[in-house]
């Protein structure tokens, strides 16, 4: 059955666009600029809407999974990709699936953690198809931070694909024309998420230093 999608309405820009860019389908394709907004409910982005405030996406997040699946649906609720977490990974690799699959097969890309990332900004790699190493040349690059801007770059170059700006307990998506917006929107959604849970870690390390140092003056005294 082919997949119905909700277009959403163009952005106000008038900026020199990129390269068309296609990786989940050309229905995710627009010839004009797009804002999509991703509004976060505890802590995680659920919803994803259009300038109207119309439904595009939603993020079907799996309780208690080990592997920390998700599943990125449209306003219909059909799947559009399947995101998996490699479990125990140093390099935070996610695997994106077409639709509801975790076929090999149904494999679209990957995404590695850059060993240029830092405690502030996180970097991250995109690998198209289902075979990456050391040595690879990434075919898209991601790099954010929770209070700076997102930005998507095709390859090792400097054309921007899509950005973000926050807005409190959301952020818009601005994604250039004829870009895969379902493809930012994924790209978005993991980094924002791996930045969420490294500001979490960060605290936890914070308040466990303080109870330490706490616990050390009041046994001096």
């Amino acid at each position: 059955m082919a997949l119905i999608v909700k277009q959403p309405q163009p952005a106000r820009s008038n900026r020199k666009q990129p390269d068309p860019v296609t990786v989940i389908s050309q229905q995710f394709c627009v010839p004009y600029e797009v804002d999509l907004t991703c509004t976060r409910s505890k802590l995680r982005v659920t919803e994803i809407t259009d300038v109207d405030g119309t439904l595009i996406f939603n993020l079907l997040i799996k309780i208690m999974s080990y592997r920390n699946e998700r599943t990125l649906l449209g306003a219909n609720g059909n799947p559009i990709v399947t995101i998996m977490q490699k479990a125990l990974s140093l390099h935070n690799i996610h695997y994106i699936y077409r639709g509801g699959s975790k076929n090999k097969c149904d494999l679209l890309f990957i995404l590695r953690k850059n060993p240029s990332s830092t405690n502030k900004v996180m970097a991250l790699d995109v690998f198209l198809g289902s075979v990456i190493n050391d040595k690879s040349v990434p075919d898209f690059r991601i790099r954010g931070s929770l209070s700076q801007p997102s930005i998507i770059y095709a390859g090792n170059s400097n054309t921007i694909l899509a950005q973000t700006h926050i807005e409190e307990d959301k952020f818009v998506a601005t994604v250039c024309s004829n870009i895969d917006y379902a493809f930012a929107i994924i790209l978005f959604l993991i980094l924002d998420d791996l930045n969420r849970s490294a500001e979490l870690r960060a605290l936890g390390k914070s308040l466990g230093d303080g109870i330490v140092d706490l616990a050390g003056a009041v046994g001096g005294n």
